[in-house]
Order: structure tokens, then C-alpha cells, then sequence
């Protein structure tokens, strides 16, 4: 993740296997503005789009994983044995590529996450870890934004975090590279 200037953001990812094969790369790039209530969501931002065809997918729920690798786990507090944790972000927090995330206002604490995004085909349950493959659609690169101190304040209270996780434009992601048809070179913005 990087940050050009105060209210942009890039993110760029490589995704490879385990023999180091390149399987899918995106980019995206984003406005980090104050939240404006005369903004309203756009309609179109409960999609994602298709790089190439531009096709526009819509888009049902967002499962996210948190707690999922080490260095975040000790960044968190959390003890290392931490199981990943399940979340869910609402379709009308989705921003596109080069679209605006609006920060709501007294908001404290914003932070991000850089994302791999798995775009499901088909759908699934009890699946075998060497199928899963099999039901995606394709990979793009995310931004998963969260306000640290509402999130922080729900969790002392033992209550959901969902608004820290889920406000509107707090799942900026990228064009999505089909599975098997990406080529090597990034996608373009």
C-alpha cells in the first residue's frame, strides 16, 4: 500500500503459488475524502467489474478474514494462537477503482489493510480444500478500511464491530482478473 500525497491511495498485489507462478496481479487506486451526506452510494458500487469486458458482476455479500496472518495477530493484541475471525462487509461498502472512500466524520482512528479479493463463481459448502480453487471466479486487490476506535470501543463492550468494518466505501477493490486469463502484465488503472 502506498499513499500519494494525504487523499490518495495506490494499492498494488501479485498473487503466485506455491512454486512461485504467477497466477493473477491488480492495482487500484483511491480517494481518501471526508464523508459528505449529499453523496449517496452509487447503485453500480454493489458490483465489481470484470477486467477486459468490463462486465459488471453484482455482488451478494463480502465474507471477510480477519486475524489471518502473524505480524497482524501481535499487532492487534490478540494471542498468537488466535483462530482467523469471519466478518462481513455489506455490498454497499464496495468502491471501485478510482473511486472516493468517504471517511464519516469524527470517525477517530482510520486504518487500512491491503487484501487479496477472491471473486466467487459458484457457490459452495463443505468444500475440499483442493476444490476451492475450482469455485473462483477470478482475484483483485483490496483495500479494507476500518475505524480503529469504533472497532476498539465495540469490542470492550463485547459487541459487534460491523459498523467499524462496514461503513459505505470501505471495500475499495479492483477490476477483477479472470482466473486462467490475466497474462503477467498489471492491470491498468
Amino acid at each position: 500500500m502506498l499513499r500519494r500525497g494525504r487523499r490518495v491511495a495506490f494499492a498494488e498485489g501479485r498473487l503466485t503459488d506455491g512454486a512461485g507462478q504467477l497466477l493473477a496481479v491488480a492495482q487500484g487506486t483511491w480517494h481518501l475524502e471526508p464523508h459528505d451526506p449529499e453523496v449517496a452510494a452509487e447503485e453500480a458500487a454493489r458490483c465489481v467489474v470484470l477486467r477486459g469486458t468490463r462486465e459488471r458482476l453484482r455482488v451478494g455479500k463480502i465474507v471477510a478474514v480477519g486475524r489471518n496472518y502473524a505480524d497482524h495477530v501481535r499487532e492487534m493484541g490478540a494471542p498468537s494462537s488466535s483462530p482467523p475471525v469471519l466478518f462481513l462487509k455489506p455490498p454497499s461498502a464496495i468502491v471501485h477503482d478510482g473511486g472516493a472512500v468517504r471517511i464519516p466524520p469524527d470517525a477517530g482512528a482510520v486504518h487500512h489493510e491491503v487484501e487479496l479479493v477472491a471473486v466467487l463463481a459458484r457457490s459452495g459448502r463443505l468444500i475440499p480444500e483442493g476444490q476451492a480453487i475450482d469455485h473462483v471466479l477470478g482475484f483483485a486487490v483490496g483495500l479494507d478500511m476500518t475505524l480503529r476506535d469504533v472497532q476498539a470501543a465495540a469490542k470492550a463492550k463485547g459487541e459487534p464491530w460491523t459498523i467499524a468494518k462496514g461503513f459505505d466505501t470501505s471495500a475499495g477493490v479492483s477490476e477483477v482478473a479472470l482466473r486462467g486469463r490475466w497474462g503477467t502484465a498489471p492491470v491498468s488503472n
